[in-house]
């Protein structure tokens, strides 16, 4: 399943942020892009915006019950009302502005990465990117 306009604009934003710290970019995954297509359709059709479910699922579980294993996994969630076209800059900046979301952009135990969008009401964009080290 290839990535939408809006989440490869994403993937690209991040692995800038890295390369700027002197970082690797990371290397997309269909199987983490997947899981984070299906977290942020469920936030955007289920009006939410958390790590976790409202029946307490989080990204670890759905990451292990796929069979992916790793010592480093992890998750952001961005969210925006702003112009389609302003939307991906304005969920990096928040990343960037937030030092919980920037060590998880600019960690170097993340090789691998997932990116999926979805729009909710109110024309709300949902962005969850997952990341899993080598």
């Amino acid at each position: 399943m290839p990535l939408g306009k809006l989440e490869t604009e994403m993937l690209n934003a991040i692995n800038a942020q890295r390369e700027k710290a002197g970082l690797a970019g990371t290397v997309p995954s269909e199987l983490l892009s997947q899981v984070a297509k299906m977290r942020s359709q469920d936030m955007a059709g289920r009006n939410y915006f958390s790590h976790t479910t409202p029946e307490g699922t989080t990204v670890i579980n759905l990451l292990q019950a796929q069979g992916i294993q790793s010592t480093a996994m992890g998750e952001i969630l961005g969210r925006t009302n702003g112009p389609d076209e302003q939307s991906v800059s304005l969920v990096v900046r928040g990343f960037m502005n937030s030092p919980a979301h920037r060590d998880n952009v600019l960690s170097d135990r993340y090789t691998y990465i997932g990116v999926g969008s979805a729009v909710g009401p109110g024309n709300m964009k949902y962005y969850a990117i997952v990341f899993k080290g080598g």
